[in-house]
């Protein structure tokens, strides 16, 4: 009796293993392909000011972008080098389906992280976060980045709001590398 009842039980899960392993596998919402235009190899110039009083200075960014997790991610390693300093950032952008929006989570060597949204219209995108500074204070940024009909180049420009004083922290310009063929 025992044994029968154990096949039973046995042959009951069956079915329920069955669906679990015909089920399909989720795909990345839509909305995640905006970051398709990023995807590759970018470098900036510019300009950059760390406050309203400090002089701009140039700017090198080079960003490498790929896709991670299947696709429901994409992944942004960066260099940001001025006044001769290089930080390197991990930024990590996704689709949040609760807030129906794109979400832009950053880390740097420095100590600084970011949390932001991105809206897209057409060939821009607009871009509104917090981000806590190596010193632990905290800044509001907007940014607006503009690329060619090609989305091979793009112009950037961010605004910071710190203890009371907004001013533009970064103004860019920037191309894509070619994707490399694959032999």
């Amino acid at each position: 009796m025992r044994r029968t009842t154990s096949k039973l039980a046995l042959l009951s899960l069956v079915p329920a293993m069955v669906l679990m392993a015909q089920a399909p596998h989720p795909k990345p919402m839509p909305e995640i392909k905006a970051f398709d235009v990023w995807v590759g190899d970018w470098t900036l110039t510019g300009t950059a000011k760390d406050s309203p009083n400090d002089k701009e200075h140039p700017l090198t960014w080079r960003i490498h972008n790929h896709w991670i997790l299947s696709g429901f991610a994409g992944q942004a390693d960066q260099e940001w080098i001025e006044s001769g300093i290089t930080t390197k950032f991990l930024e990590v952008i996704y689709f949040d389906p609760a807030k129906k929006s794109l979400v832009s989570t950053g880390h740097g060597d420095d100590g600084s992280s970011w949390i932001s949204t991105l809206t897209d219209k057409g060939n821009t995108s607009f871009e509104r976060g917090e981000m806590t500074l190596p010193d632990g204070k905290t800044a509001s940024v907007s940014g607006v980045w503009t690329f060619s009909s090609d989305h091979l180049s793009m112009t950037a420009t961010e605004e910071q709001e710190q203890d009371g004083s907004k001013w533009t922290s970064f103004r860019v310009k920037g191309t894509k590398a070619p994707l490399k063929r694959q032999p």
